[in-house]
C-alpha cells in the first residue's frame, strides 16, 4: 500500500510530533543530576535540540539517485523488447523526471510528469497520474488500431472515484435520489465526461473499468457491459471494503440508468477471489490493477506475456509502453536519439 502525505502537511507534523518530545527531554534533563565529566551543560542541549523544517532540509537522497538512475527491472536480460528498453534508457539519462511527458488539453485526459515513471520503475507506489495515462494508451490501442484487442473497453478516470468517493462515504444507502444529487455537485470537467458516455458507446464495448482507492490501496472494479455484472479484481482482499463497493456499483448502476439509458438488473459484485496476488510488504497494488486491466482488455488473442506477470518487471513494460506512444511528449527526441545510437553502432 502507498501511504499519501501532502506536502504542505509535513513541517506541521513534524513539529507536533517533535515539541513534546523535545519538551520532555529537557524536564528530565534539568530533573536527573548527570555526570558533569560526560554530559553536554544544558545551554548545549538547548542549542542543538532544533525543530526540523523538512520543507527547507535536503534530504540525503543524492547518492540512492544515482546508484539507481540508470537501473530497472528487466533491463539487458532480454526479457523486454528492445525498444522499451532502448526508451527507457533515453528517458533516465536525459534525465526527463523533472518534464512533463504526457498532457492533453482535453478534458479530464490525463498529464504526467517523468518523476512518476521513474517512481514507477523503481518499486515506489503508483500514482493516479500513471494510472489514467496508461488507462488511456490501452484506449488508444483500440481507438488508433496500433494494438489488437478483443475487448475494447471504457477506463475512468482517478478523478471521478475520487470525487464521488467524498459523496457516498458520508451517506448510508444509494438511491436514484442520492444519485443526482451527487451528478449535480461534481465539478464541471467530470460531469462533462460523464455526460458524454453514451447508450452506443456502451454497446460498442465489453467492460468499464473503475480505478478503486481506499486508505491508500489501489483495486479494480469492473463493469462487464455484456454480462451486465460488476466485478471485483483485488490484490490484497484483507483491504476490501464490500459496502463500499456496493455503494459505487449503486451509483453507476443509477447514473447509467438515467442519464444513458443502460439498464443493470441488479448490483451484485462478483470478487474475483483468484486473482494474482501481491506480496507482503510492497507497493505494488496499483500494478496488479493496471495488469488486471490489461489482461482483461486483451483477451485471449493477443493475451499478456507470461514474464511481464511478474509486478516488477510489469513496471518495466508499463514504462515502456507510455514512452513508446505517439502521445507522449518525449517520443520524437527518443527517435531522433535512437537513429543516432543506430548510426554510431553500424
Amino acid at each position: 500500500m502507498a501511504l499519501a502525505i501532502k506536502k504542505e502537511d509535513l513541517p506541521t507534523r513534524s513539529s507536533k510530533l517533535l515539541e513534546p518530545i523535545t519538551t520532555a527531554l529537557m524536564e528530565l534533563r534539568k530533573s536527573i543530576p548527570l555526570d558533569k565529566e560526560t554530559s553536554p551543560p544544558i545551554e548545549l542541549l538547548e542549542e542543538t535540540t532544533k525543530f526540523i523544517d523538512v520543507e527547507r532540509v535536503e534530504t540525503p537522497k543524492s547518492k540512492l539517485k544515482m546508484a539507481r538512475k540508470h537501473t530497472y527491472y528487466g533491463k539487458g536480460e532480454g526479457v523486454l523488447p528492445m525498444y522499451h528498453e532502448e526508451a527507457i534508457d533515453f528517458f533516465l539519462q536525459e534525465n526527463h523526471m523533472e518534464h512533463t511527458i504526457w498532457e492533453d488539453a482535453d478534458t479530464l485526459k490525463p498529464s504526467c510528469n517523468g518523476d512518476a515513471i521513474e517512481q514507477l520503475l523503481h518499486d515506489g507506489p503508483l500514482r493516479s497520474d500513471v494510472v489514467n495515462v496508461y488507462f488511456r494508451v490501452m484506449e488508444l490501442w483500440h481507438r488508433e488500431n496500433t494494438e489488437s484487442v478483443d475487448n475494447p473497453s471504457i477506463f475512468l478516470p482517478c478523478e471521478i472515484q475520487a470525487a464521488v468517493n467524498r459523496h457516498l462515504l458520508c451517506i448510508g444507502e444509494v438511491t436514484a435520489d442520492v444519485t443526482k444529487s451527487i451528478l449535480q455537485s461534481l465539478q464541471p470537467s467530470i460531469i462533462k465526461w460523464l455526460g458524454d458516455i453514451e447508450l452506443c458507446d456502451l454497446q460498442n464495448y465489453r467492460y468499464l473499468f473503475i480505478p478503486m482507492n481506499m486508505e491508500w490501496h489501489w483495486y479494480l472494479l469492473v463493469l462487464d457491459l455484456k454480462q451486465q455484472c460488476f466485478q471485483c479484481y483485488n490484490s490484497m482482499w484483507s483491504f476490501n471494503d464490500a459496502n463500499y463497493n456496493i455503494k459505487f456499483a449503486s451509483f453507476l448502476r443509477f447514473w447509467l440508468s438515467d442519464r444513458v439509458g443502460y439498464h443493470i438488473p441488479e448490483t451484485i459484485i462478483h470478487e474475483i477471489r483468484e486473482c494474482p496476488q501481491q506480496m507482503p510488504d510492497t507497493l505494488d497494488c496499483g500494478v496488479y490493477l493496471l495488469m488486471y486491466a490489461e489482461e482483461l482488455t486483451r483477451g485471449t488473442s493477443r493475451p499478456l506475456l507470461e514474464q511481464f506477470k511478474d509486478p516488477s518487471l510489469y513496471r518495466s513494460w508499463v514504462a515502456g509502453n507510455i514512452l513508446l506512444n505517439d502521445h507522449c511528449s518525449t517520443n520524437d527526441s527518443f527517435w531522433n536519439w535512437y537513429e543516432k545510437i543506430c548510426r554510431k553502432r553500424d
